[in-house]
């Protein structure tokens, strides 16, 4: 049962990950106190909440990281990595399986929850010019879930 509702937890992160049309929104004073205490050097930070989480999106050393906070802890962090950094393993599932499409962007996830068996994973933006998915993977090619984007015809 503590599995189930922890790979559930988990999917409905990677739901957020997906949600189209946020708003910025001020987020409780916990929560930019530890935003502080683990990035001291950011200043400009955007917050977005989702659910029951608030995510800090901000720049640092030219990619966008997003840090995910539930209860005003640090649950998960976001970081944007050049597609080449994907793990192999992850690269050769989406040739084989997503034969004609291209990855337009990737993401490494980190979770900071324990009990799960593999706290890195990976976010994968693929087009074939008509659809738009985001894959997420485990660091050794096994697909977590899909969904659809919104087409917005990146390159």
């Amino acid at each position: 049962m503590k599995k189930t509702g922890m790979l559930l937890l988990v999917f409905l992160f990677f739901i957020s990950l997906s949600a189209q049309g946020k708003k910025e929104v001020k987020v409780s004073n916990k929560t930019k106190k530890e935003f502080a205490r683990l990035y001291p050097n950011v200043k400009d930070v955007k917050w977005f909440t989702y659910s029951n989480s608030a995510e800090g999106t901000f720049i640092q050393k030219g990619k966008q990281i997003v840090a995910i906070f539930k209860a005003d802890q640090l649950f998960a962090t976001k970081t944007e990595i050049d597609k080449s950094a994907l793990p192999e393993l992850v690269k050769k599932h989406l040739t084989q399986k997503y034969q004609g499409y291209s990855i337009i962007s990737a993401s490494k996830i980190h979770f900071f929850i324990k009990a799960l068996k593999d706290n890195d994973h990976y976010a994968s933006d693929i087009t074939n010019r008509s659809r738009t998915l985001r894959v997420l993977c485990y660091p050794n090619g096994v697909e977590e879930s899909v969904s659809n984007l919104q087409n917005n015809k990146k390159n």
